[in-house]
């Protein structure tokens, strides 16, 4: 075997193992959760509403259960572990509709990468339903008439507005 065929099979066989360890927290899949509601939801320091707020997520940001307690639960997100309140969390898979919802009644747009600065791939009115395929802090990547794209997370609803 030449040196050439002998690396480019050493490379092969690094990226497959590097594919694989990128997939395992996907297959971990039985403790997530997402956020729900119709306003951002805190994240806290302890189960306390006088805990110290060490972030506010949006409806659709997925989490990650560290444990589920009766009116709090402790997740990890963004790489911050805290509590939020258990009655805006679902574990239900089904949630993966959702809905435009901006404050002025401007268009939403769907962009090609999770950017402001990324092409524009169109606009959508408040109360398009979308399919959440990804679901993130700032991004969520949703596909709405065909064409998949990201939309601010901030803008999408659970509750048809």
């Amino acid at each position: 075997m030449r040196s050439s065929e002998k690396w480019k099979r050493i490379l092969s066989v690094i990226l497959c193992a590097v594919l694989i360890v990128v997939s395992l927290p996907a297959l971990a899949a039985d403790n997530t959760a997402y956020v729900v509601g119709n306003a951002k939801v805190n994240l806290r320091k302890s189960s306390s509403h006088a805990a110290k707020v060490l972030g506010s997520y949006s409806p659709g940001t997925q989490v990650t259960v560290l444990a589920e307690g009766t009116n709090w639960t402790k997740v990890r997100v963004d790489g911050k572990t805290g509590y939020m309140m258990t009655q805006y969390l679902s574990t239900a898979k089904s949630k993966n509709i959702m809905y435009v919802r901006t404050y002025t009644g401007v268009k939403l747009r769907l962009r090609e990468r999770a950017t402001v600065f990324s092409d524009i791939l169109g606009a959508y009115s408040p109360g398009t339903a979308v399919v959440v395929l990804d679901r993130g802090s700032a991004w969520t990547k949703v596909r709405v008439n065909g064409q998949v794209g990201y939309m601010g997370s901030q803008y999408l609803s659970s509750t048809k507005p």
